[in-house]
């Protein structure tokens, strides 16, 4: 066919039909051209090893870098200079021939660079190149330029003024704020961004509103899940300091807590996990943990139309709660209860069906549960419906343990093992608590009705929080209720 045949038969609106690429395929391109055009890509941040080591052994033997080694060295390689033995002649070195030979390419990867570390970073060769940025700022791309004046990202210490702007700005998304910082892509998980979320975090753990937690869930969300996922110290703090000894509203508690438990898991079962989080805001979670046991099985029981019985028991045991004298609890669930719980995860009521045990062998009616407690040095476990109370001994190896996934019904109620139990007859509610004070000193019901504390006069200092506590409340260790929940047995 001849040229001339060929163009007589081109159909342009047949040859130039074009699919149209999937959104995602179009953002990717979008992210990929936006880090082509600043100059910070994947591969600039983490070269080829072998190109590091021989921009070391150069810089080690004083020989002139090329311009690629030297912004290969700012952007990629000051962690290892600094980590060399001669690292502090070695950043002499860079530092020398970053100063005599300036170009755009390299200032611009020393500002990468420098946004790879922390904000509050100091030291010689970091004040320097920061020094350096700023007297020759005028060389950097116009964006950059811009990003310097906005957010002062060469000032020690401006991770703070970022964190305001995201937690307190209106008109523009977190995303936006991060964007325009030029905090995407490679550097949205480095050094810089890091003190960022420090500092938002140390913002939040101050004030709780709605707006400013509200941007928090915003700023958190990735792609892939959440920024530092696991940062649990700074996701505590800033979730939990505000609570240290009020509750925020149901809502709002449970979102706090479903966040923390999927995320970092349960610090009753996870106490090693959870070792990394500050004491005050780990029994935060303990607290709230404990209040939703209490809660399921009053659920499981409103489900099986004896409402009145439970209630009149959590109003025995609520007091308890808040003054802080129950620091553990784990229900353990029969066959009826079991299923409610399971609609409870579906309806995102509690986190999961790790939340609570299920009693698997022994003779018991499917609609009976029943719920552990930990009071100081004590171990009790209170049944719903027609069950028992019973109160177990300290460090008693027959007492059942907390947090497994299944009991047995005949051993839980195995009276042998007990120091003693009631039944909920006539005024249970007195005798329960004469019996509990008996063995452990605590009665915060005879407290309320006499208007008085117990005697106070030979009160002793928790050995582990330091506050003052009424003698008869420590346990052989010399610490408060609160604290002595912590030592208990973990699964």
């Amino acid at each position: 066919m001849s040229l001339l045949d060929a163009l007589k038969a081109y159909d342009p609106q047949v040859r130039l039909a074009m699919a149209r690429p999937a959104s995602r395929t179009l953002e990717r391109a979008v992210d990929k051209i936006s880090r082509l055009a600043e100059g910070v890509s994947a591969s600039a941040v983490t070269p080829p090893q072998h190109l590091i080591d021989a921009s070391i052994d150069a810089l080690r033997q004083n020989q002139t870098l090329s311009t690629r080694q030297a912004k290969l060295m700012c952007i990629a390689g000051l962690d290892q200079l600094e980590g060399q033995t001669d690292g502090k002649v070695l950043l002499e070195r860079l530092l020398a021939f970053i100063t005599h030979n300036i170009t755009t390419g390299i200032l611009k990867g020393l500002l990468i660079g420098l946004l790879r570390q922390p904000s509050e970073s100091r030291g010689v060769f970091v004040d320097s190149a920061r020094g350096l940025i700023n007297r020759h700022s005028e060389r950097l791309p116009k964006i950059w330029q811009s990003r310097l004046n906005t957010y002062k990202l060469t000032e020690p210490g401006s991770a703070k003024l970022v964190a305001r702007m995201i937690l307190n700005e209106s008109e523009r998304t977190s995303e936006q704020i991060l964007s325009d910082a030029g905090l995407k892509g490679i550097l949205s998980q480095a050094g810089y961004a890091r003190s960022v979320f420090c500092c938002v975090a140390d913002s939040l753990s101050s004030e709780h509103s709605s707006q400013r937690l509200d941007r928090f869930w915003n700023y958190i969300k990735t792609q892939n899940g959440v920024l530092f996922e696991t940062a649990l110290p700074e996701y505590s703090r800033a979730l939990l300091t505000p609570y240290h000894s009020a509750n925020p509203s149901a809502d709002l508690q449970r979102e706090i807590l479903d966040f923390l438990i999927k995320r970092f898991g349960d610090p009753r079962i996870k106490a090693d996990s959870w070792s990394r989080a500050s004491e005050p805001n780990t029994a935060v979670v303990r607290r709230w943990l404990t209040e939703q046991s209490f809660d399921i099985l009053l659920q499981v029981v409103r489900e099986t139309n004896d409402t009145q019985m439970w209630n009149d028991r959590y109003a025995f045991w609520r007091p308890y709660i808040d003054q802080g004298f129950v620091t553990e609890a784990w229900v353990a669930l029969g066959r009826d209860g079991e299923r409610v719980a399971r609609g409870m995860v579906r309806q995102q009521l509690i986190p999961s069906t790790q939340s609570y045990g299920v009693i698997t062998r022994g003779q018991i009616q499917p609609h009976h549960s029943m719920i552990i407690i930990r009071m100081g040095d004590f171990l009790m476990t209170e049944w719903t419906h027609d069950g028992k109370f019973r109160i177990y001994g300290p460090q008693s190896q027959r007492a059942p343990s907390m947090y497994k996934q299944a009991y047995d019904a005949d051993r839980l109620r195995n009276w042998s093992l007990p120091l003693e139990g009631k039944a909920h007859q006539g005024n249970w509610q007195l005798a329960f608590a004469q019996l509990i004070e008996r063995y452990t000193g605590i009665n915060p019901h005879r407290i309320k009705r006499s208007g008085a504390a117990v005697n106070t006069a030979a009160s002793r200092v928790c050995d582990s929080c330091r506050r003052s506590f009424p003698a008869t409340l420590l346990n052989a260790k010399g610490q408060c209720p609160s604290c002595a929940g912590t030592s208990g047995r973990r699964r």
